[in-house]
């Protein structure tokens, strides 16, 4: 597991039970069972989304020799610095996927 992984799943302990697992080469972070990020090999941060929006930034990755998007956004790396901040965006998200 990277150094960014680990520390998200310190900050991001009281939404639930965090472990993480290489999926699509890549880190995937999940709450109680449930996918919800994906940690780029650049350390970009992808969380689910129930809806892409103009101006999201999804996370693709290749297979088949075919780019295949996924409904992650890529959220601002700068929320790193404040832990009651992602902790806050990360429930909404997670809460937009339940509605």
């Amino acid at each position: 597991m990277n150094e960014l992984a680990e520390y998200l799943i310190d900050v991001l302990s009281p939404l639930g039970r965090l472990s993480a697992r290489r999926m699509f080469g890549e880190t995937c972070l999940f709450v109680n069972g449930q996918m919800f990020a994906i940690i780029s090999a650049d350390d970009d941060i992808f969380v689910k989304t129930h809806h892409l929006t103009d101006g999201d930034i999804p996370f693709t990755y290749q297979r088949q020799g075919k780019t295949v998007a996924m409904r992650y956004i890529k959220i601002d790396n700068s929320l790193l610095d404040d832990a009651d901040m992602l902790i806050s965006v990360i429930r909404q998200k997670l809460h937009n996927e339940k509605s």
